[in-house]
């Protein structure tokens, strides 16, 4: 069972037009998600989701981006779901991402993969992410072997029953929180 989580902060419609550019790209998937969260993290700004495969979680109390996380994990992993998958609103998958993602969970050795990110635009700002990994994570040099950190959103963890907390740990240390439960 695949899980995808989507920890969103919605302040303007500009917002809305990325989650929903996001969810199209959800329902092209070649190897449809079980479940989809998009947990909102206490957003300013009011809508509604018109997609009936996602679970629009609305918190209360803004936490940041981990704590969303955590909350679709603890359900996904009520659910006893094998693949996590994150990644974040203003992101667009490829069509094939949650059939390769799994994938490279499946036969290789790996606990955790990311893979590549680009940005849409065509600002300065964007070439410097695309040139430099930014956005896809950042190896350590000179031999590439370990790979320093890799962004949220664009990650998966394989789960197994004798590491449950194992995706929290992932994304508390990714997000430099301090309240693991």
């Amino acid at each position: 069972m695949s899980v995808l989580i989507v920890p969103c902060f919605v302040r303007t419609k500009w917002d809305i037009g990325c989650l929903q550019r996001l969810l199209i790209s959800v329902q092209k998937q070649t190897k449809p998600f079980d479940k989809v969260y998009v947990v909102d993290d206490a957003s300013p700004y009011s809508y509604t989701l018109p997609f009936d495969f996602v679970e629009h979680i609305r918190l209360s109390v803004n936490g940041g981006p981990a704590r969303a996380r955590n909350i679709g994990i603890d359900k996904a992993l009520a659910l006893n779901a094998q693949y996590l998958l994150f990644t974040d609103h203003d992101c667009i998958l490829d069509k094939q991402w949650n059939e390769q993602m799994t994938l490279v969970l499946t036969q290789a050795k790996y606990g955790a993969v990311g893979g590549i990110t680009y940005s849409w635009g065509k600002t300065l700002l964007d070439y410097y992410h695309d040139i430099n990994g930014t956005l896809s994570g950042k190896w350590l040099l000179p031999e590439k072997k370990e790979l320093w950190y890799m962004p949220s959103l664009n990650s998966s963890v394989l789960m197994k029953s004798s590491q449950p907390q194992l995706a929290k740990m992932l994304i508390y240390a990714y997000d430099f929180g301090v309240n693991i439960k």
